[in-house]
């Protein structure tokens, strides 16, 4: 029998690189399934990138698709029917129902909507995705009723809201920025946290007056938001 060879094989620079390759191959694959978003304006979909650039969120999802203005519902619909490749609980809608409060017959396509597509993770915001915003700010949860103009009248007491205009909010131009992101969500987030939990605590005490809980649409006597669910999504 031959003596068995006493050489071993060098580690090179090359391995090296593939190791790191396959190392990060493998956590991409952690983070996967990924999700992919709907909203219905501009103003959600710059915030969920920030919160991905950020690595705020455990799933990964392209840029969202945003629908700006006229019947969206009818729009997030059909974005939805597009993407038949992809699981529908693997789609995440995000939209405020604000408008649905003074129109009966908006609100029974609202119920057609929610109805046809509970297997989609929806996530909805009363009055708007502002009062999202609004939690990180706050002291204590406060569930009372807004409306949308009361609303902003609130939000932009203060920064990087302040005394800025509802166009100027919502126009790229701001959006885009990063900063506004990180004032919000406050030094190592702790502002993002209190939101979240501010969030979770109003759904449990609203839960039977939520738009797609209620009979009718003025049975809805609370803001809510439901984005604090994408932190529990992987």
């Amino acid at each position: 029998m031959g003596r068995k060879s006493n050489i071993v094989r060098q580690h090179t620079f090359r391995d090296i690189l593939e190791d790191i390759r396959n190392s990060a191959n493998a956590t991409k694959q952690q983070k996967l399934p990924h999700y992919y978003i709907i909203t219905e304006g501009q103003t959600e979909k710059w915030y969920l990138i920030h919160l991905r650039n950020a690595d705020r969120l455990k799933f990964t999802f392209p840029d969202p698709i945003s629908v700006n203005g006229g019947d969206y519902l009818t729009k997030i619909a059909e974005e939805i029917d597009k993407q038949s490749a992809i699981p529908r609980s693997k789609i995440i809608c995000i939209f405020d129902v604000d408008r649905f409060h003074n129109s009966q017959a908006e609100f029974v396509n609202y119920q057609k909507f929610v109805e046809k597509y509970k297997v989609v993770n929806i996530f909805n915001n009363m009055p708007s995705v502002e009062y999202w915003f609004l939690l990180h700010f706050m002291s204590k949860p406060i569930s009372k009723f807004f409306s949308k103009t009361e609303l902003l009248g609130e939000l932009t007491k203060f920064k990087p809201f302040e005394n800025k205009s509802e166009q100027e909010l919502k126009s790229d131009t701001f959006l885009a920025q990063v900063n506004w992101f990180n004032v919000l969500c406050g030094n190592s987030f702790v502002n993002l946290t209190k939101a979240i939990n501010f969030a979770k605590i109003i759904a449990r005490t609203t839960s039977n007056n939520r738009m797609d809980k209620v009979k009718a649409p003025t049975g809805c006597t609370v803001s809510y938001s439901d984005m604090y669910k994408l932190f529990d999504l992987k």
